[in-house]
């Protein structure tokens, strides 16, 4: 099995919009991907109220796997979400910014 794994981050808070450096990014990744290949999107979000937070999670990383789709048709798609931040809105920093990400993980069965 071959396993390939990119981290989109970090987005701006309160964002699911990728910019331009991350769309460079992700067209490169994608770029290497074929048909035998299944991506997984898994979005994660900061602190805030847990019902916008996954739904600010599951859009990042509707927004990464579009993108991909969009340049490996071929590769079959799965959305995955996860809240790490709790109900305090106050992070700040390099934890804050860790929290809002996409974990891209692509896997073929070939060896």
């Amino acid at each position: 099995m071959i396993t390939k794994q990119t981290v989109v981050q970090s987005f701006s808070p309160m964002s699911a919009k990728l910019s331009t450096q991350q769309k460079l990014r992700l067209n490169k990744f994608a770029s290497s991907l074929n048909q035998k290949f299944s991506v997984t999107c898994t979005g994660y979000a900061g602190d805030g109220p847990p019902r916008l937070m996954l739904a600010l999670a599951k859009q990042r990383a509707r927004n990464v796997c579009r993108l991909i789709s969009g340049v490996a048709p071929e590769v079959a798609i799965f959305i995955e979400t996860a809240h790490v931040g709790g109900l305090n809105v106050g992070s700040t920093g390099a934890i804050a910014a860790a929290q809002r990400r996409v974990v891209v993980v692509a896997k073929s069965g070939e060896n």
